[in-house]
Formats: structure tokens, sequence, C-alpha cells
């Protein structure tokens, strides 16, 4: 079996969107495996939110998106490897139809930009590796630089092409075609054409004369365009001549249009684009880092921040420097990484400290969904931390003018794409730094958070062990089931139980994975999810032991149970055993109760000493 590491939770994956049947393709971008859906009804959000290793979860129009981290690639090539199903190609993806237009627009212009974001990464770090070897004596006139700088160059030079393949998947049209179409806008006789005297024009209609290397919006709206040109064709041409004439006509059609209509009309957007930007840049130079920095957190949440990507490298292409998302996702970034710190610090629950150092050390790079998925979102006060900071440190980096000079998602190790001709840019990019860690770092410190989970360690008072008697009468004493802590019935994060609406009973937080009989008798029930056993001792007496909270929901998955229904029991025999790391890590509740179904008038006592009991009166 490949990938079979991750195969448990691709399992879990599929079964939760409706199945292998119910998938129509699958990809994934830096952080998230987005799997679009025949039926999007069929998706069961709560069953994926508990799966191992998934962050988080989010649907947008047909697509079903798992928020993954820095590992999606694994899980990605687990579902190629051991599921039928297809990766997003032209042949099966499908525009967003559904919602109010600008809702649209923004879906499909983060369904384009998502899957290219990592070229966008890996050659934007190119550039800032050859900017730290400029500042440590690389000459710019050697050959060392020139190569380097070509290789880095080629990535956006030629953006539009990797734009063109995305957005023809995206808009459901042929892929080669619209590689083709850009192609034109590229060629080295239309560049030189535009860089002469001579002012375009085919037959009589006249051509805009616009550099179109590293253009965006251009190529999105060409696309968009040929793929309502190619659906016409496929309606007009008889099936005979399709293979021959329909590209002819795409060609014929948007070639000219490319030239004279869209192309121009493009690039005047992405102008106006850069206009704003620069305007803000200059007049009211805070605005946009400290809104991006406050704000960037509930961006990745809905997964609107790819779609401003097209604006970043307007100005990349425009300027050599951009402000869109830089300085204020650096801000912002940095600021998850210093609360997951203080959450670590601050926090008592061992798994809770674990996850939140990790986190930190991922969002450093750049990468938050752990952080926030994982850690600030579900203790939510350190989320509004996070947010005030990266608005504070955001507001800082729009004072000082900080700006971004290639692509790398924000962070400590992609601080090299700050580096540029002014060395005060990088000086405040660290101070941008180091007041969004040193911030919410602070404020999680001094304002602290409501734990999600309770700390594992109780009192001592508190332990009790199997041979503790948890009822007794003239005819029946029950024993522990399992050694932990003592918890209140009512206090029970189960309305069922807390409020005895099946019976008195005792609840146990588990420290042990052992489960084992409280009494000499019979098993009555053996749920098929293992979740549950029922038991009645040699006097009548019929109890329910309920293993964990909602834990009906995995399906048996971190339990083993030894007995059947049935089987004849002594009083210590081991009946189950759980995986108690696994069904935590699963986000669910391990404290287990047993519950007294035919006992409504008796006294429930603990005791640790059979001469010292300590009642718990029904």
């Amino acid at each position: 079996m490949k990938n079979s590491k991750y195969k448990h939770s691709i399992d879990q994956i599929v079964k939760s969107v409706g199945g292998e049947t119910n998938i129509r393709n699958v990809y994934h971008c830096a952080t998230r495996l987005r799997f679009q859906l025949n039926d999007v009804n069929k998706f069961d959000e709560k069953m994926a939110q508990n799966v191992e290793g998934v962050l988080g979860t989010k649907i947008t129009g047909d697509e079903a998106q798992f928020v993954i981290g820095g590992e999606v690639g694994n899980y990605y090539s687990t579902v190629i490897n051991n599921y039928n199903v297809s990766e997003r190609d032209d042949s099966t993806s499908k525009n967003v139809k559904e919602g109010n237009i600008f809702k649209r627009i923004v879906e499909n212009i983060v369904g384009v930009m998502s899957p290219i974001i990592i070229a966008l990464i890996g050659f934007g770090l190119i550039r800032a590796v050859l900017a730290l070897l400029t500042l440590f004596g690389l000459s710019e006139e050697s050959l060392n630089y020139q190569i380097i700088n070509m290789i880095g160059d080629a990535g956006f030079y030629f953006l539009p092409m990797l734009i063109a393949a995305s957005a023809a998947r995206q808009f459901k049209t042929n892929q080669y075609l619209a590689i083709g179409l850009t192609g034109i806008l590229l060629h080295p006789t239309f560049q030189s054409l535009v860089e002469s005297d001579i002012s375009l024009e085919i037959f009589g209609l006249p051509i805009r004369e616009a550099e179109y290397g590293g253009s965006v919006i251009p190529i999105i709206l060409i696309v968009w365009v040929m793929s309502y040109v190619d659906r016409l064709a496929e309606k007009v041409i008889p099936s005979i001549l399709k293979t021959m004439l329909k590209p002819l006509m795409i060609i014929a059609i948007m070639a000219p249009l490319t030239l004279i209509i869209l192309g121009p009309i493009g690039a005047i957007l992405g102008d106006g684009l850069f206009y704003i930007m620069d305007y803000l840049r200059v007049n009211i130079p805070w605005l946009v880092p400290t809104l991006m920095g406050t704000f960037t957190p509930l961006l990745v949440m809905v997964g609107m921040h790819p779609a401003l990507t097209p604006i970043a490298q307007v100005s990349f292409s425009t300027a050599g420097f951009e402000i869109v998302q830089g300085p204020g996702m650096l801000a912002s970034n940095i600021s998850q990484a210093g609360a997951t710190l203080g959450v670590f610090f601050k926090s008592k629950d061992k798994k809770m400290k674990q996850i939140a150092l990790s986190s930190s050390i991922t969002a450093l790079s750049g990468i938050t969904e752990p952080a926030l998925y994982g850690v600030n979102l579900k203790l939510r006060k350190p989320l509004i931390y996070v947010m005030i900071s990266g608005g504070i440190a955001g507001f800082y980096a729009g004072l000082s003018g900080l700006v971004r000079y290639s692509f790398g998602s924000p962070g400590l190790l992609t601080l090299p794409v700050f580096f540029g001709e002014d060395y005060m840019n990088i000086i405040h990019a660290i101070v941008t730094l180091l007041i969004g860690f040193g911030l919410s770092f602070v404020l999680t410190l001094i304002f602290g958070f409501d734990e999600s989970i309770e700390p594992i360690e109780e009192a001592e008072d508190d332990k009790i062990k199997n041979d503790s008697t948890v009822l007794g009468n003239e005819e029946s004493s029950v024993y522990s089931f399992v050694e932990g802590n003592l918890i209140p019935i009512h206090e029970v994060n189960d309305e069922i139980f807390s409020t005895e609406k099946i019976g008195p009973g005792i609840a146990i937080r588990p420290t042990s994975a052992e489960f084992k009989s409280p009494v000499t008798g019979a098993i009555t029930s053996v749920f098929p999810s293992k979740h549950a056993i029922g038991l009645k001792d040699d006097n009548g007496l019929e109890m329910l032991l309920h293993i964990g909270i909602d834990t009906v929901k995995l399906d048996g998955q971190g339990f083993k149970v030894f007995v059947k229904e049935g089987d004849r029991v002594d009083q210590g025999d081991v009946i189950a055993n759980i995986d108690i790391e696994f069904i935590e890590n699963k986000g669910f509740d391990v404290t287990s109760v047993l519950v007294f179904t035919n006992n409504r008038n008796e006294p429930v006592f603990v005791s640790n000493d059979e001469n010292d009991a300590l009642a718990y009166v029904i």
C-alpha cells in the first residue's frame, strides 16, 4: 500500500466527501487539499473536521477544502496512488457558477491562482537568494549573476503561460490552446514591434502597445472569453470536422480579440489597480499593511488570500515591489507565531503545548494554518491578540515604507524577499517581525485564554483505581472500570449523561488504556463502534460502559474490545483497550461513563477504602 502513513486519514477524508464516486477531481495548493465534488450535499463536514491531520475544512462552491499544512503534498499523492480519482484538468474542471457576481469573480481568481502559488514562491525565493548574494559581493556584471537572475526571472516572465494553464482548467477549456494564445503576447516579434516606433495595427484595427511579460489579469480575461468561444465552436461545427475546424475557429476569433481588445483591457485594468495601490502607498502608506496585518487570518479562513496575488504581481511587474501582501502578511504571520508560543508557555495541557510549539515554528516560516486552526482559532482569545498585534505591526510597516521585492510566504525564513537597494527596508522588516511576534506573545501571556481541553493533571484525591468500589448495596458491589481521574457526572460534556436521563453513574477521565469489567456477570451488548459495552451483574444490576464522549463517530478506530455479547466476565477482567492519544488527536474527549440503567433509587458512591466511602446520593 503506497503512502501508508497517510492512508488512514485519506480513507476518512474520502469517506467524508461522499466516497470515491463523488469526487470529480482533486488538486492541492500550498496548504490545502481540494476536492471538486459531483454532489456537495454529500460532504460530511463534521466527520471531515475530526480526521487526523486535518486542521480545518471549508466548502467553496462545489469544492471541499481540507487544510493540511506543509504535508499536503503527501496527502495528495496518497489520494492519487490509492484511489481512482482524477487530477484536475480541462476535461473535469468546472468554473464557479453559484453566488453573486463578486463572489464568483473572487472564487474563480482563487481557483486560478492557488495551483501556481508554489511556483511563484519557488522562483521568488531564487530572486531573494540572488539579492543576498549581491549583498555579500556578487557582481551584477558577472556571468553567475546573470544566469541566476535568468532562472529567477523565468518563472515571472513566463507567468502568463502558467496563468493560462491554470485558468484553462478553472474555466473548462483547452489548456494547450490557452497557452498558445498567451504565447502570442510573449512572442519576440510582438515584443520587438512594441519597442519600435511603428504604430501597430492589423487590418486597420489598432493594437495597444503593452508589455505582457509577468501579466496576470489580461490572461485570466482572455482564457475566460476563450472558454465561451470553445463552447460555441463545439455547438456549431459538425462532429466530423471538429478535429480540424474547432481549433482553427478558436484561434481565428481569439487571436485578434487578444491583441486588439482583451489584452489591452486587461492591461488597463492592471494599470488601474497599480495606480490605486501606488496612490495609497504614497498618500496613506499605513492603510493597506494595517488592514492586511489585522484581517489576514480571516482571509485565510475563507480561502480568499490567493485572490490578492494578481494585484501583488501587477505591482511587481510595474514597480518591482509590492505592498499588497508582503508587509501586512509578515506582520500577521509572525503574530500567529508569537501567540502560539505564548500558548505553549501558558497552557497546562500537554497536548496543546505540543501543538502550540510545533505550529509556532511553522508560522515563523510563513505557513500559518497549523497555528490558526490548531491553536489560535480553537482557543479564540489568542486569535484576537494576533489580529491586534498584526494590525499594530502592519501599521509600523506601512509608516516605515516597507515593501516586498519578490514572492515568498512572509516569515523569518523568507526575510530575504525584503532585501533591496534600500538596506533600511530589511531593517524595517525585522522591526515589523519583532513587533508582531513580541506583542502577540506578551498579550497571550498577560491576558491568557480559556483552555479548550482541561489539563490531564488532577488533584491526587480525585485519583481512582480499578479496585475502587464505585457502587455498593446489600446485593451488589461495583468496582471502577479504569484507572484515572474521577469527575462529577454532572460535569460530563454530554447532556444525556450529565442530566442522568438514562440513569445515575460515575465518570472517569482515564489515565490507563485498559478498561476492566466492574462486575462479575455477563456482557449484554457490544456496540459495533466498540465505544459502548452493556453489562449485567449476577444480581440483576444493569449498566452501560460508555468510553469517551461522542466517540461513536470514530467507528471503532482507536478501540479494541475483547468480549462479545453473551460472554461471562469476572470483576477485573480486561474487556477493552483504547488508544488515548489517537482518540484525543481526533478531537474527542476520552472521559468515560458507567451508567446504571436500572438503578434509580440506590446511592452511588466512590471509595478507595471500604471503611471510608465517599457518598454520591441520587
